[in-house]
């Protein structure tokens, strides 16, 4: 896989299942794709979930900084 380490650890799309009719992720299954993709990005820290990478940014230089 050559995508870099931030999209491997952090990144949690939803794919679309067609068997189902429902949109699923790693985490389990969401019943819209505005329900899948407000829980994108997670903090590796805390477990919080993210809809865009630069709020998962801004959170972790408030909350985990030293």
């Amino acid at each position: 896989m050559s995508k870099s380490k931030k999209y491997r650890i952090n990144f949690n799309g939803a794919y679309y299942n067609v068997r189902t009719g429902s949109y699923e992720s790693r985490d389990g299954k969401n019943l819209t794709y505005a329900e899948a993709s407000k829980d994108k990005w997670k903090c590796e820290k805390c477990s919080k979930k993210f809809p865009t990478f630069k709020l998962l940014i801004n959170h972790k230089n408030e909350a985990h900084s030293y």
